[in-house]
């Protein structure tokens, strides 16, 4: 196992779940350039037309330290949610895993569970690449001791 891995799994859940928040900053870039604009699709079962709401994984992020404010977009995500499960709306796949870090991230947030510690860092690291993953994680883990 890789020695910045190894480094991840011995951090307690509180830091773990730090590194997590990091890294979906790091996804959200991502999606952000990856995704930039709103677009229209069509929605298979009813066939009606839907918009993306592209800033929906910003507005999730900034939202985790208020139940009040997360309650609110957790509605926004069904839709999306749906339509990505449908295939009704397809992104490349580094676009898809940033979407779904910060997805999760929020719902474990919304929850105040834990998932599966590595789902999210495995997530954004598939979303900055192969290249980048390393290095990623080692930001993250060091960002720890900025606080």
């Amino acid at each position: 196992m890789n020695s910045v891995v190894e480094q991840y799994f011995k951090l307690n859940p509180e830091s773990q779940r730090n590194v997590q928040l990091f890294l979906c900053e790091v996804a959200l870039e991502v999606w952000e350039k990856l995704i930039p604009e709103n677009f229209i699709y069509r929605e298979s079962v009813a066939g009606t037309s839907q918009i993306f709401d592209v800033t929906l994984p910003r507005k999730a992020l900034d939202s985790v330290d208020s139940i009040e404010l997360m309650h609110q977009v957790c509605g926004c995500y069904r839709e999306p949610i749906v339509a990505l499960q449908d295939g009704d709306v397809e992104f490349s796949e580094k676009a898809e895993y940033a979407y779904y870090a910060i997805y999760n991230f929020f719902l474990s947030s919304l929850h105040r569970t834990s998932s599966d510690p590595w789902l999210i860092p495995s997530h954004v690291l598939s979303a900055v690449g192969i290249e980048e993953a390393e290095r990623t994680l080692e930001l993250a883990i060091n960002s720890l001791n900025l606080k």
